[in-house]
């Protein structure tokens, strides 16, 4: 992985500590990893990166082209709790 693609990758994961939550694109794992399709081996490196400093586990999920990393997810709560005014 390039050196920018690293940095462009470490600001996601700051963006995901921070929010709990960001987005990645299908098309930038392709090109940050440099690959014409995403491989469980690109899921192992992102996971391994991840790991390097953080203890926590990180989530995935597709979302719209692209993926959504989830750090924990204690911040996530039922709609319907927002409705009966629970969440508050």
């Amino acid at each position: 992985m390039e050196k920018r693609h690293t940095d462009a990758l470490n600001n996601l994961f700051d963006e995901v500590e921070d929010r709990g939550a960001a987005i990645i694109t299908d098309a930038q794992v392709r090109r940050w990893w440099d690959r014409q399709r995403v491989t469980a081996g690109v899921w192992a490196d992102l996971r391994d990166r991840w790991a390097e400093n953080r203890e926590a586990s990180l989530k995935i999920g597709t979302i719209n082209g692209g993926y959504l990393l989830v750090w924990g997810d204690d911040f996530l709560e039922p709609l319907d709790d927002w409705c009966s005014g629970a969440a508050e």
